[in-house]
């Protein structure tokens, strides 16, 4: 639901084979080895069923993106200039798309316990905040794509 996205950086792994000199192919490769993983990881904490949501898998997945942001760190201290300003932006979204996944969860919770105490009126107010708050993860994800895109354009040769 949340992160059903997020696999479109399975083309790091393709796009490996193409990298530009060793130098380009180390760090693209690199990259690739440190996120597709965690991604891999985060995309199968959240096949649940849209239906019913495990808040506890949001918290796992807020967790996840927060350690690849850690993991990330290290890869764009050491690579090229433009290679580095992007790894700088997915690791600004993945500290985004944590947070949000954070208020998700937390709304999940809320929600949980408003239908517990048959409080009609608390769960039509959190169903509509979950949808507002799966609209701003669903945004932040679309921004990470959009960096993974530029990743493999860096790590695809041209011409």
């Amino acid at each position: 639901m949340l992160t059903r996205q997020l696999p479109l950086t399975v083309a790091l792994a393709a796009s490996l084979c193409a990298c530009q000199g060793m130098a380009r192919y180390r760090e693209c490769k690199q990259l690739a080895v440190t996120a597709n993983p965690v991604l891999a990881e985060i995309a199968g904490l959240d096949s649940t069923d849209e239906n019913t949501p495990a808040p506890d898998n949001y918290q796992l997945i807020a967790d996840r993106y927060r350690r690849l942001d850690k993991d990330l760190e290290p890869i764009e201290g050491k690579a090229s200039q433009d290679l580095k300003a992007v790894i700088s932006g997915i690791r600004s979204n993945l500290r985004a798309t944590a947070r949000e996944v954070d208020r998700y969860r937390e709304l999940l919770v809320g929600r949980a316990k408003s239908g517990e105490e048959n409080n009609q009126p608390q769960v039509d107010s959190a169903d509509a905040n979950l949808k507002s708050a799966r609209e701003r993860v669903a945004k932040t994800v679309r921004a990470y794509s959009t960096s993974v895109d530029r990743v493999a354009s860096l790590c695809t040769p041209q011409g």
